[in-house]
C-alpha cells in the first residue's frame, strides 16, 4: 500500500449486501399491502379488508373425522347466515373464516 494511504475498513465489504438488503426491504415494503389486500379475495363475491368477517369453530360429530365434513358444515352455515365460507384457516382444523359478501348491508 503506498504511504499515505490508509485503508477505511467501512469498505471492505462488498457493495453488493447493502444493495441486497435495500432492495429486499423496498420489495418487503411494496409487496405487504399488496399480499394484505389479497388476502380476502380468494372466493368470488369475498369481502375484502375492512369487510365484516367472523372466525368459527366447528367440531365434527366423531374425532377425528373426514376434513370434508368441517367443509360442508362451514359451507352450511355460511349459507343459512348469507355469509361466504373464506375456508379453512391456516392448519387450524375446525376453524373457518366467514364474510360477508361484496354490497350486503352492514348493520
Amino acid at each position: 500500500m503506498p504511504k499515505g494511504r490508509r485503508k477505511v475498513p467501512h469498505l471492505d465489504a462488498p457493495l453488493g449486501l447493502p444493495i441486497c438488503l435495500w432492495l429486499e426491504l423496498a420489495g418487503l415494503f411494496l409487496l405487504v399491502p399488496w399480499v394484505m389486500g389479497l388476502a380476502g379475495t380468494n372466493r368470488p363475491g369475498a369481502q375484502g379488508p375492512g369487510g365484516l368477517s367472523w372466525a368459527v369453530h366447528l367440531d365434527s360429530l366423531e374425532d377425528g373425522g373426514p376434513e370434508e365434513t368441517l367443509e360442508q358444515q362451514a359451507d352450511a352455515l355460511a349459507r343459512a347466515a348469507g355469509l361466504l365460507n373464506a375456508g379453512r384457516i391456516g392448519e387450524l382444523r375446525g376453524y373457518y373464516l366467514l364474510v360477508q359478501p361484496v354490497g350486503q348491508q352492514q348493520g
